[in-house]
Parts: C-alpha cells; sequence; structure tokens
C-alpha cells in the first residue's frame, strides 16, 4: 500500500474526523460525570478538535513505526492537509496550530500509557486526560480517570484503521 496517495490519507482523515464527532459527547460526559448533559456546540467542537488532535497524535507514532521516518513525515503531511479540508470554519483555521501545538506536548511523553500495573503518569493518555480535566472539570480526579479510559480507546480505533488498510 502506497500510504503517500491522497486517497489513503483522504481515508485516514475522514474516519479520524468521524471518530472525533463520536468520542466528542462520550468526553464530555466522562468530564461532567453527567449522563446526559446539556447541549453546548462550542464544547462539543472544542473537544472534537482535541480528540482529533490526539487520534492524529497516537497515528503518527504507530505509522513512525511501521514506515520510518521519511515515509511518515510524508504521509502525515498529506493526513494534516486532508484532515483540515474535511474541518468545518473555523475549526479548520485553528487546527494546524492546535495539532502542532499538542503534538510537541505528547511527543516528550515516551509512552501512550503503562504497561501493566504501572502508574498512568506521565503516559499520553493519562497527559490528554489531565489537560482535559483541569478546563473542562476543575481537575475532578474522577473525571480524569474516566477521561483516561476513553483516551486509551482511541489506540484501538487507530490500530483498527491501520490493519484495516493494512499499513506495513
Amino acid at each position: 500500500m502506497a500510504l503517500s496517495a491522497n486517497h489513503d490519507a483522504d481515508t485516514f482523515a475522514a474516519q479520524s474526523v468521524a471518530e472525533s464527532k463520536l468520542v466528542a459527547p462520550l468526553l464530555l460526559r466522562a468530564l461532567t460525570g453527567q449522563d446526559d448533559p446539556p447541549p453546548n456546540d462550542g464544547l462539543t467542537s472544542a473537544l472534537e478538535i482535541e480528540v482529533l488532535a490526539l487520534i492524529l497524535h497516537v497515528m503518527d507514532r504507530h505509522v513512525f513505526q511501521c514506515l520510518g521516518p521519511q515515509r511518515r513525515d510524508e504521509f502525515m503531511n498529506e493526513l494534516l492537509v486532508a484532515t483540515k479540508r474535511l474541518l468545518p470554519s473555523p475549526l479548520a483555521e485553528g487546527f494546524a496550530d492546535t495539532y502542532n501545538s499538542r503534538n510537541q506536548y505528547y511527543g516528550r511523553m515516551s509512552k501512550l500509557y503503562p504497561p501493566t500495573g504501572e502508574n498512568l503518569k506521565g503516559t499520553v493518555f493519562w497527559e490528554f486526560a489531565k489537560a482535559m480535566a483541569s478546563v473542562y472539570a476543575n481537575s475532578n480526579p474522577a473525571a480524569v480517570m474516566a477521561a483516561t479510559l476513553l483516551a486509551m480507546e482511541s489506540e484501538k480505533f487507530v490500530r483498527e484503521l491501520l490493519n484495516s488498510e493494512h499499513v506495513r
């Protein structure tokens, strides 16, 4: 499979954007502790972008492992362009900055999640959840844990997507 083809980037982008739209309301529930929080399109859109940045970061790590740095650079550049095309304005305008900022932040963490039995501290999924809870849930520990578990599902999504496309 030639991952540098636009079709591939478009497919990955469309599925990643769709997944972020599905996960954002679940994240809002996790952060608020409410089964049916009041609708808030602005908040949901902000969470969609955060989830999308997380998904793309996780994908970036896996693609790097599968394809190496050069093909990873080519693919991720095309994926980011394709993703931005799918986002409505004004989300599209700020997406590159948000993604770059989050990618740098998450890139400092060596692990997505800890090996079994180890502490979550310092992992990508824990730090994502802590950041979301600090902004949207007054750093509520229950919200951090619920958001961490939800964030960990993003890796399952990415693995399944990459496996379905036979990325090697």
